[in-house]
């Protein structure tokens, strides 16, 4: 029984013993699960709460600037053109954006204006001639002086009747020699009676067993006639109107007259000096060459260069003006635009380099010209580019499109990358060290100097910065120096 007893204690002891070392093992199973345990949430934590970011290496390549403007079409030289002034224009034949080519037809003048004009100045001539050989004797010169007065003072009669003549005597016109439309001739242009008896002959006998044509009457002869207001059987009064002239010719045949008279009493007093008549003569034949050649060209004056008008100042039923009757544009040499841009873009616009113009609908290259300070605004510049084509017209708006290459020499990022302080600018790469976990990856600053920029990517140099470093461009969460990071996956 003791034996038992031993062999039940023995056992006993053995199962304690048993128990003991699965106890020991269990404990440290339960402590090697905790660890994984901890260590899994510990990096499901850390992945959770550390910054991910997105990394990139410098290059060395070029960047490019833009420069975008509206500018206006222009011309680097603009003309004035003159024609011959005081006479009537019938027809502008060009307007403001004409395009002419050499001989292309401006305007057209009234071809009876012009012989007027002619005529005047040949008369002119003619009078200088005269003086300048001496022909004129003191008796010729005072005829011809009254002869001018009397003539003056008839057209100015006719004038302030508004060019009508009235007849001066009651009968009846017997024949009318003169239309409207035609000049008035030197033989009489009307027959009338002027007395009872033939007034009484007249009233009983036929027209065609009629043939006593009464007295004439005469008018002033070579002035257009606008109406004739009579016609063959008419009855007049005395102050019955005959005739109409026209006003505008009768005001130049009043001003032939007056020159006429202001010459030969010029002459007569011995006003003019050989010399002084020696430059009225070349001044006149000079117009006369001028009017000959545009009575020969029927009135018509026509571009001498290629161009375009820019401004017309001229209108027909006018007469030409003494100052510029266009303004034209030379583009034998092509066309320009200019553009104003700021002070701060002159940097990326180059004089000799290329640039884009866009019209909306064309597209082509041209060359800066000039970068030219504005007059107006010392803040802004105006760029000038010469343009290749010649599809354009003066005054109208193109987009120009200047494209700099940058000539900073470093190494070039994503905009997104630099950063600023108060101590400058600078850039994070990704840098490491040991931590709890091992070795952890952290941000680290590299202090940069930024040469040059645009929209995209910038320029830096440092000594501490290389192509090899992974620069961080971007993190889901706001990070320092100092931070530690995570790669993107």
């Amino acid at each position: 029984m003791a034996k038992t007893i031993a062999d039940k204690f023995s056992m006993l002891r053995h199962k304690l013993k048993n128990y003991n070392k699965s106890g020991m093992i269990k404990a440290v199973g339960i402590f090697l699960t905790a660890v994984i345990v901890c260590t899994i949430l510990s990096r499901f934590a850390s992945s959770l709460l550390t910054p991910h970011i997105e990394t990139t290496k410098a290059t060395t390549q070029k960047i490019e600037h833009t420069v975008v403007a509206t500018g206006t079409i222009e011309v680097s030289k603009e003309v004035p053109v003159y024609i011959y002034p005081g006479v009537l224009v019938d027809e502008v034949m060009v307007k403001t954006g004409d395009k002419v080519e050499v001989n292309a037809p401006l305007i057209k003048y009234n071809p009876d204006a012009l012989q007027t004009l002619y005529d005047e100045a040949s008369l002119q001539m003619e009078l200088y001639n005269v003086r300048q050989e001496n022909i004129f004797d003191t008796r010729e010169l005072n005829a011809s002086i009254t002869k001018c007065q009397r003539e003056i003072n008839k057209l100015d009669s006719l004038l302030a009747n508004n060019g009508i003549v009235y007849s001066d005597t009651t009968g009846w016109v017997t024949a009318v020699n003169v239309m409207a439309g035609e000049y008035s001739a030197e033989t009489a242009a009307f027959y009338k009676t002027d007395n009872s008896r033939e007034f009484e002959l007249f009233a009983t006998v036929s027209e065609n067993e009629m043939d006593y044509k009464g007295a004439p009457v005469y008018i002033y002869p070579e002035v257009l006639i606008d109406q004739v207001m009579v016609k063959s059987g008419s009855r007049i009064e005395a102050g019955t109107p005959l005739v109409k002239y026209n006003l505008e010719m009768l005001q130049t045949k009043r001003y032939d007259m007056a020159l006429q008279l202001e010459l030969y009493t010029a002459q007569l007093n011995k006003d003019y000096d050989e010399m002084d008549i020696g430059a009225k003569i070349d001044k006149c034949q000079s117009q006369i060459d001028e009017l000959d050649e545009l009575l020969q060209n029927e009135g018509v004056v026509s571009a001498n260069s290629i161009g375009q008008i820019t401004a017309v100042n001229v209108m027909a039923g006018e007469y030409s003006p003494n100052t510029a009757a266009f303004y034209q544009v030379d583009t034998s040499q092509g066309y320009e635009l200019v553009a104003t841009v700021s002070g701060d873009k002159t940097a990326y616009i180059v004089e000799g380099e290329s640039a884009r113009i866009l019209t909306g609908t064309t597209e082509e290259n041209g060359t800066i010209l000039s970068v030219v300070q504005n007059e107006a605004n010392p803040e802004l510049y105006d760029v000038r580019c010469r343009l290749l084509e010649d599809d354009y017209s003066v005054g109208m708006t193109a987009t120009i499109v200047f494209t700099h290459q940058s000539d900073s020499d470093g190494l070039t990022i994503p905009i997104e990358a630099l950063r600023g302080d108060s101590a400058g600018n600078y850039v994070l790469v990704v840098g490491y060290k040991n931590g709890i976990l091992g070795e952890e990856m952290v941000a680290d600053k590299v202090s940069v100097t930024c040469m040059d920029s645009n929209d995209i990517y910038a320029v830096v140099s440092s000594s501490a910065l290389s192509r090899d470093d992974l620069i961080i461009v971007s993190s889901d969460k706001s990070i320092e120096a100092g931070d530690v990071v995570r790669l993107e996956d």
